[in-house]
């Protein structure tokens, strides 16, 4: 499994669509970045890959608010704590449907949208308590 941040417009999304998960060649996975150029021996074999709309605008508001008086580090982990969040949201919504379609179960791809943003609005929401705790700690600018 990959996880990769794009621009919306390098992976067909809106700044409304949070991400989205796919499969994708190996080798693909390796020239897009260095921190999976080992993947490269495996070729055309697919990857899931968790890719994360960097221009998600929920997001993006978030991190502008969240600018004043703080370090790059710590905009970094807050780019990291909402990537794990949603990155597992994706993940399950992403299996959860591959399951209903196995099973013959028809897929409502607008509600899944709806249940990636719901995923993503939740991470996002938490932040600012993860922040106030990194501040306490004295771990975080």
């Amino acid at each position: 499994m990959a996880l990769l941040w794009r621009h919306g417009e390098q992976i067909e999304l809106l700044p409304k669509h949070p991400g989205k998960v796919e499969e994708m060649p190996a080798r693909a996975l390796a020239e897009a970045s260095k921190e999976y150029e080992e993947l490269a021996a495996l070729g055309e074999t697919p990857v899931l890959t968790i890719l994360l709309n960097d221009d998600y605008s929920p997001l993006k508001k978030y991190l502008q608010r969240r600018q004043t008086g703080i370090s790059k580090i710590g905009a970094g982990h807050a780019h990291n704590r909402y990537a794990i969040d949603v990155g597992v949201a994706l993940l399950v919504l992403h299996h959860e449907a591959e399951h209903r379609v196995k099973r013959g179960v028809r897929v409502d791809e607008d509600l899944l949208e709806v249940a990636r943003a719901a995923a993503a609005q939740g991470a996002i929401s938490i932040l600012p308590h993860f922040d106030a705790l990194a501040r306490e700690a004295g771990i975080e600018d």
